[in-house]
C-alpha cells in the first residue's frame, strides 16, 4: 500500500489536475490546493506505511530469528553421537547460521520485493479496467505464460543453491575444526594433509558458486 500511494496515486491526481483544467494554468492558483494536499498527503502516508513497516518488520523478524535459532539447537540436541562424528562442528554451526539468515533473506524479498510489487500490479490493473478489461486480459495472460515458462529455471537454480550452501558448509566447517584442533594438525604433522582437503573444499564451493551465477546470468535473466 505505501509504495501504490508513493508512486503510483500521485501521478493519477496529477494527470487529474491536467485534465480538470485542460493542461491550462488557472488564473486562481487556490484552485489547485486541493490536489496539492491530496498530493502531499498520499505521498507522506505511503512513507510513513514504509517506516511503520520497517519498525513491524524488525521487531518480527528479530523475535522469529530467534526462535529459528532455539529451534536449530534443540533439533541438534536429538541427533545421536554418529551424526556428530559424520559432520564438519563448523559445518553444523555455519548450517545453523545460515538457518535462520535464510529466513531473513527470504522474508525481506517477499515483503519488500514480491508483496509490495503484487498490490502495485492490482492497484494498476484495477485503473486499467475502467480504461480496457481486454488489456488486463492480455496482461494477466502475458503474465501466467511468463511465469509457466520461467518456473523451472527457478526450480533449477534452487538446486544448484542448496549445492552451494552444501559446499560453503563443508569448506566452512573444515576451516573451523582445523582452527579448534591445530595443536593436534601440529603434533601429528598433518598441515599437508588439511591444506589439501581445505583446497578441495573451497574448489567445490567456489565451482557450485560459479554455477548458479552462471546459469543466473544465462538462463534466467536472458529468459
Amino acid at each position: 500500500v505505501g509504495t501504490t500511494l508513493v508512486f503510483y496515486v500521485p501521478p493519477l491526481i496529477i494527470a487529474s489536475a491536467i485534465q480538470t483544467f485542460d493542461s491550462k494554468v488557472p488564473d486562481d492558483l487556490s484552485v489547485l490546493l486541493p490536489y496539492l494536499f491530496a498530493l502531499a498527503g498520499t505521498w507522506l502516508a505511503g512513507e510513513l506505511l514504509w517506516n511503520a513497516t520497517y519498525l513491524i518488520m524488525a521487531r518480527y523478524q528479530s523475535r522469529a530469528i530467534t526462535n529459528l535459532y532455539v529451534y536449530a539447537l534443540d533439533e541438534l540436541m536429538k541427533k545421536d553421537v554418529t551424526f556428530f562424528n559424520d559432520n564438519f562442528t563448523g559445518s553444523l554451526t555455519k548450517r545453523v547460521n545460515n538457518y535462520a539468515a535464510s529466513y531473513e533473506r527470504f522474508l525481506d524479498t517477499l515483503t519488500y520485493s514480491i508483496a509490495s510489487q503484487i498490490v502495485s500490479l492490482l492497484f494498476a490493473l484495477t485503473i486499467l479496467w475502467f480504461i480496457s478489461p481486454a488489456l488486463v486480459g492480455t496482461l494477466l495472460l502475458i503474465m501466467a505464460i511468463t511465469a509457466a515458462a520461467i518456473l523451472p529455471f527457478i526450480r533449477r537454480r534452487i538446486k544448484l543453491v542448496r549445492k552451494r550452501e552444501a559446499a560453503s558448509s563443508r569448506a566452512s566447517g573444515h576451516v573451523a575444526d582445523v582452527i579448534s584442533n591445530i595443536s593436534a594438525v601440529q603434533t601429528f604433522a598433518h598441515e599437508n594433509l588439511e591444506q589439501k582437503n581445505h583446497i578441495k573444499y573451497t574448489t567445490d564451493f567456489t565451482t557450485a558458486l560459479y554455477d548458479t551465477w552462471h546459469y543466473d546470468t544465462t538462463r534466467i535473466h536472458r529468459t
